[in-house]
């Protein structure tokens, strides 16, 4: 496999509900290159909503799909970002037929890089956390689980992919989320216009996620390939009491239907 650069980093496997994806280190994602997205454009008649669902379903019926992604914070210095950890996030995942997903996260950590792996075979999700030196894995001290996984629940990770991003597929290993209900629990409203910049075209839209505790709101921006309809870039601003948390995820591979060998669903793990 092959993952994006190593940052400095601190990462733990307790990835809450409502903080689905870390913020990163000042200045990290300017450097990652974004793909190239063509010349074609949306129809002048789509709206945003349309063009979501477009996205939306693409994710949700690709036969496979790919996807390798950096994950931050844009700028740490901003007066309103809370968070005190300067943390980030990069990593591969990958979705087959037959219930086959593999997602490896992974931040650095002093001299060697830490993995949440989740990897469902269809019908067992197996979920740990690693360090990587030299290319192998070695357990942590919180060892691996293994549990029987629900084919709807391996569905709803495309539709988590949809709408929030690579960061918050983690709550596929909470069992509570066996048969969620993923358009209730994190609803999409008020679609816009985004900007179009460098990163491409977008649109906004409102992300509303439910909780034992309550709801938390954010706004997100979605930056697409209009040719395509594949999400190029990701930025979430969650609103909190103390201020905004505020995360982008770039996605410099996002491709459907290619041929993913079997192999790449059966990493290496320590015995």
């Amino acid at each position: 496999m092959r993952f994006s650069r190593s940052v400095a980093a601190r990462f733990t496997l307790a990835i809450p509900l409502l903080l689905c994806a870390c913020p990163r280190s000042e200045g990290d994602l300017s450097k990652v290159k974004l793909p190239d997205h063509g010349t074609g454009t949306a129809n002048i008649s789509d709206t945003p909503e349309s063009i979501f669902q477009r996205i939306e379903e693409n994710v949700r019926t690709a036969r496979t799909i790919r996807v390798e992604f950096d994950r931050g914070s844009p700028n740490r210095s901003d007066p309103g970002w809370c968070g005190a950890d300067r943390t980030g996030a990069w990593g591969m995942l990958l979705i087959g037929e037959r219930g086959r997903l593999l997602l490896s996260d992974r931040s650095s950590a002093s001299t060697s890089v830490v993995e949440h792996l989740l990897v469902s075979n269809g019908s067992t999700l197996r979920q740990g956390m690693f360090v990587i030196k030299q290319g192998a894995r070695t357990a942590t001290s919180q060892g691996t689980r293994e549990q029987r996984i629900s084919m709807t629940r391996i569905e709803n990770s495309r539709m988590l992919l949809a709408r929030v991003g690579v960061g918050c597929l983690s709550i596929l290993a909470d069992s509570t989320t066996t048969e969620m209900d993923v358009r209730q629990r994190f609803q999409v409203s008020d679609f816009k216009n985004g900007p179009v910049d460098d990163n491409g075209q977008s649109i906004t839209y409102a992300l509303t996620v439910s909780h034992p505790q309550g709801r938390s709101m954010s706004e997100v921006t979605l930056w697409y390939d209009p040719s395509s309809f594949k999400p190029l870039k990701r930025r979430e601003s969650r609103r909190l009491a103390e201020g905004r948390m505020i995360t982008e995820e770039v996605y410099s591979t996002f491709t459907y239907n290619d041929q993913i060998a079997d192999e790449e669903f059966l990493p290496q793990l320590p015995e």
